[in-house]
């Protein structure tokens, strides 16, 4: 966070927290998750790294409303995990072979769930490329 301070010292506060600004984003400089490795449609390589840092808020459980309730024929408790996607960006892997590259940030309980509970990872790894092909 030091460094972050010395480089934009006009976007945190004086505790080291990002400062929003009015269309509520921020630079941040967030903290090592895990990668996934893939490959595109015609099989080029694809990295999503799975990062953390704690501007993004932590997932959570909420009751599903009443109209989606109705709609879908529900009463369940629904799922909330909020992330940041950033553009994509061409880069190369270790070997120079050029890999599109994807920065997605989590809350850091999300990462931290990933790392125990494989079913929670899957369902975050789903969320996340649904909405590269949303985005992008």
């Amino acid at each position: 966070m030091e460094k972050m301070q010395q480089q934009q010292p006009n976007m945190v506060d004086e505790h080291g927290k990002p400062i929003l600004d009015e269309e509520g984003g921020t630079l941040i400089e967030p903290e090592k998750g895990f990668v996934i490795k893939t490959k595109d449609a015609v099989g080029g390589k694809v990295f999503v790294n799975m990062t953390q840092h704690e501007v993004i808020d932590p997932f959570e459980e909420r009751a599903v409303p009443m109209e989606h309730q109705k709609e879908h024929g529900c009463a369940e408790v629904g799922l909330r995990v909020p992330l940041s996607l950033g553009t994509v960006r061409e880069d190369f892997d270790k070997k120079g072979e050029p890999a599109q590259v994807y920065d997605v940030v989590w809350n850091p309980a999300t990462i931290k769930r990933c790392f125990t509970d494989a079913s929670f990872r899957n369902s975050c790894v789903e969320l996340v490329f649904n909405y590269i092909l949303q985005k992008h």
